[in-house]
């Protein structure tokens, strides 16, 4: 910027950024000059030697800025003094809140009566209006049950369960309202469940009594009595010297709020069925010889997760005679909420603001007859308005003008059905596009969606969602810009959305988790098995494997997704991959070596085959030698014998010409067909000594030595007709002219006759 003292020409850029300067915040100034110059905040930062994040938090209004870091911003962004000047200027209280969005969030601050969607804690309890009369039947209700099993406080989200219990209850307790001898100075343990609900037991309740219980979850799993003897041992104080009188032994108080968070955030069922034994165990009466007396137990529950409580055996004797079911708000009990915090902090509600709050909140406000509900029916506050009644308040009050709420700040506020939707996208839109994706990232972390069930909000630990977060853009900026609008709390070690009001008040979240309803829950399920893979020391078997993992791949490489996993995420999914790859590949180098394998055996199948072939060519190659060579010795053979063996002759041709059909063995053959021979007759014992024919050579006489004499059919394949016997030695046979006698002779014996036809 020229200075025209210095004889040098006004930059009319420059101009306009004097004017801006008189009605811009440090913060809101810093940035949009910045901005201008081209400069992002890692540029910034090295050029005035400060971290990025400080510079951030500055930006933000988180960090106050300091005169050095205004001094060397104004040299780098050349605003010639004008940032310095800033620093040293009060934050404006009595001009309109409109031209400084970051003064409205430095009005934020604790003397402010209104908790907008924060629920009240116990030093919040001077604040806390409406509910003295639940409080009140609460605690009776609470001496009513003890020793009979833990008390069940029931409500619908936004009635305000959470603000009793610590607010209204715990303040009573303390105060002694319980009619019990000692019970203002009884241990009064805050809790919730959480994922590990036993180990969280253990842990508030070492915590509030401020040493080391000495046991663990397990030992308590198995004997829940010994939680009660470890409370005891550490908080029971010694008698006093001056009274006989020992008091009572003290009884833990547990308050478990948002007892939800056991089927939310909650995977085992195993624990959460040991917590609820612990908890009932703890709360249940002893034999009268039992040296602990019960604890006192109260379970604050949603409305909506009764249901999954009756799933719970020991739970479920609860709802007989264990239920406190809180009751909305009247109407007076809250323009009590309303005017009463306002009168203890010294401000002012301007005329016709309760009744206007009163009538957006569902009800009416009748000067004659005070306030109704607007529709028939009882006088009750709508369920789920209170917060909402709450945060326009606190919108309100940061819009005040001096000490008075006025109906117009109430208006610019949105009202309270745009009050939480008009504070999240104004805290929204100041971001810078990196960090909303960040915020985007952040919220998505912190809603839990249920199949069948609408989105809740879900707690978790601050370093589990930084290091889920890595090194995202603005991280820290953009999650300090919603914890100064309460819209997320954030306390030492855990961050949530401050009510589950701004999940359907707010339409850009809204939409964000109806639009991505599937993806939050695979991103939920990644985000818990990459957890469980952590604490099993990243176990290969934990991964994810095949359809599951092909499905959460296709959802992660969409656009915007990948950028909103964290690195533990990213990693357990890059190691699920690797190892699906390679089991994979494994499983491909299986399938190549059992193909390769066939291919082997395949081959070596094939020279099996051609071997055998060869082989039995080989063979039959030998056998048809062999063959041959035998049918050529068997026809010289029968050769030889055609002349004096004729009938061995045909035979041993006919086994030449069969072993192989050789020229030797077909000659052979043939020659032997050529022979008379026509057959061999049997029959006799003995050497043959004459044969005779009949006449017409229609029989055949033969005579044997054996004495016999046999007839035979020449016609009918020699079949013997008659066979006759002489003695001695038979030596010539012969037929009669007719044919009808023979005669035989023999060496013992006279000629001998026989007729044919007798035979």
């Amino acid at each position: 910027m020229g200075d025209p003292q210095h004889g040098q020409q006004a930059d009319p850029h420059h101009g306009r950024d004097r004017d801006a300067l008189t009605t811009l915040s440090f913060p809101a100034q810093l940035r949009r000059l910045r901005q201008e110059r081209g400069l992002s905040l890692t540029d910034l930062a090295r050029r005035t030697h400060y971290s990025k994040g400080y510079l951030s938090k500055i930006e933000t209004g988180t960090k106050r800025a300091t005169v050095d870091v205004a001094r060397l911003c104004d040299q780098v962004l050349g605003a010639e003094g004008e940032l310095l000047r800033l620093v040293h200027q009060a934050p404006p209280r009595d001009g309109d809140p409109r031209t400084d969005t970051d003064a409205v969030e430095r009005q934020s601050d604790e003397s402010c009566p209104y908790r907008g969607l924060a629920a009240f804690t116990p030093q919040d309890a001077e604040m806390f209006f409406g509910r003295e009369r639940a409080t009140a039947a609460l605690v009776e209700r609470i001496f009513e049950r003890i020793g009979g099993g833990p008390l069940m406080l029931v409500a619908p989200s936004g009635a305000g369960k959470s603000s009793l219990l610590n607010a209204g209850l715990v303040p009573a307790l303390r105060r002694g309202d319980l009619p019990m001898p000692g019970a203002d100075r009884w241990p009064v343990v805050l809790l919730t469940p959480t994922s590990r609900p036993l180990d969280e037991l253990l842990e508030r309740v070492a915590k509030t009594l401020g040493s080391d219980l000495g046991i663990t979850a397990d030992e308590v799993r198995d004997n829940p009595g010994a939680l009660l003897g470890a409370v005891r041992a550490r908080s029971e104080t010694p008698p006093r010297a001056e009274g006989p009188r020992r008091p009572p032994p003290p009884r833990p108080v547990l308050i478990v709020d948002q007892f939800e968070e056991l089927f939310t955030l909650c995977p085992d069922e195993d624990e959460r069925r040991a917590y609820v034994h612990v908890l009932c165990a703890l709360a249940t009466s002893r034999p009268a010889d039992h040296p602990h007396p019960p604890a006192v137990v109260v379970l604050g529950v949603r409305a909506d997760f009764t249901g999954r409580c009756l799933d719970l055996p020991e739970l479920a004797r609860v709802f007989t005679d264990g239920l406190f079911v809180l009751s909305p708000m009247t109407v007076a009990e809250l323009r009590e909420s309303i005017t009463r915090p306002a009168e203890l902090a010294g401000v002012t509600l301007e005329p016709g603001l309760v009744p206007l709050l009163l009538r957006d909140a569902g009800l009416r406000d009748d000067p004659g007859t005070g306030p109704r509900p607007s529709t028939t029916g009882s006088d009750e506050t709508p369920s789920g308005a209170l917060p909402l009644v709450s945060h326009a308040l606190l919108a309100t009050w940061q819009r005040r003008r001096d000490s008075a709420l006025t109906v117009d700040g109430y208006e610019r506020a949105g009202g309270i059905q745009g009050a939480v939707a008009r504070t999240a996208e104004n805290v929204f839109a100041r971001l810078y596009p990196a960090e909303q994706k960040t915020i985007r990232r952040i919220l998505s972390r912190l809603v839990l969606v249920m199949d069948g069930a609408g989105a809740t909000r879900r707690r978790m630990s601050r370093d589990a969602l930084m290091a889920q977060l890595g090194d995202a853009d603005g991280a820290a900026a953009a999650l300090d810009a919603f914890v100064r609008a309460r819209l997320i709390t954030l306390d030492s070690d855990t961050v949530e959305i401050t009510h589950e009001a701004l999940l359907h008040a707010w339409p850009r979240l809204r939409d964000w988790i109806h639009a991505d309803r599937a993806g939050l829950l695979l991103h939920q399920q990644l985000a818990h098995a990459a957890a469980e893979w952590e604490r099993e020391n990243r176990d290969p078997s934990a991964l994810y494997r095949g359809t599951r993992l092909d499905t959460v791949r296709t959802w992660a490489d969409e656009s915007d997704v990948r950028a909103r996993l964290g690195p533990e995420e990213e990693a357990f999914l890059t190691a699920s991959q690797a190892e699906e790859d390679g089991r994979r590949g494994q499983a491909r180098r299986q399938v190549r070596l059992r193909q390769s394998m066939l291919a082997t055996l395949a081959v070596l199948l094939g020279l099996a085959v051609t071997a055998g072939a060869l082989a039995y060519q080989q063979r039959e190659a030998a056998l048809d030698q062999e063959r041959v060579a035998r049918s050529q010795a068997l026809a010289a053979r029968s050769a030889s014998l055609a002349g004096g063996r004729p009938e061995a002759s045909m035979l041993l041709a006919e086994e030449a010409y069969r072993a192989a059909p050789t020229a030797e063995a077909r000659g052979a053959l043939l020659s032997t067909q050529s022979q008379s021979f026509s057959a061999r007759l049997d029959g006799h014992r003995g050497p043959v000594n004459a044969v005779a024919f009949a006449p017409g050579d229609r029989m055949l006489a033969t005579a044997s030595s054996d004495g016999t004499v046999t007839l035979r059919d020449t016609a009918e394949g020699h079949r013997i007709l008659a066979r006759f016997t002489v003695p001695g030695r038979v030596r010539s046979v012969a037929f009669s002219p007719d044919g009808r006698t023979v005669a035989v002779t023999s060496t013992d014996g006279p000629v001998t006759l026989w007729s044919t036809d007798s035979g």
